[in-house]
């Protein structure tokens, strides 16, 4: 299989891929490094991302940035950094 993994780069996604590798044909995608580059948040980029890759399998995302702190310490604010990132980057990606 062929198996883009937005995040492939990260803390997570590293593990991912080491995984992946073993059987599948992997496209490491991240936004500052990776076979590709790419802001989940434009959409160009992601047109420009399936369209370089052509027909894959699967897409797996372990991108996005989030604010990490005991739930009283977390505002709002705080929460839409990961809601804009982890989740609309995923939304987007579909």
């Amino acid at each position: 299989m062929k198996v883009v993994v937005i995040g492939g780069n990260g803390t997570i996604g590293s593990h991912v891929v080491a995984a992946l590798k073993q059987a599948h044909e992997v496209v490491i995608v991240g936004r500052n490094s990776g076979d590709i580059q790419v802001d989940m948040a434009n959409e160009a980029d992601l047109i420009r991302l399936f369209k370089t890759t052509g027909t894959v399998d699967a897409v797996v995302v372990t991108a996005g940035e989030a604010k990490w702190d005991k739930f009283d310490n977390l505002s709002e604010d705080d929460f839409y950094i990961g809601i804009n990132s982890k989740l609309m980057g995923q939304v987007n990606v579909v």
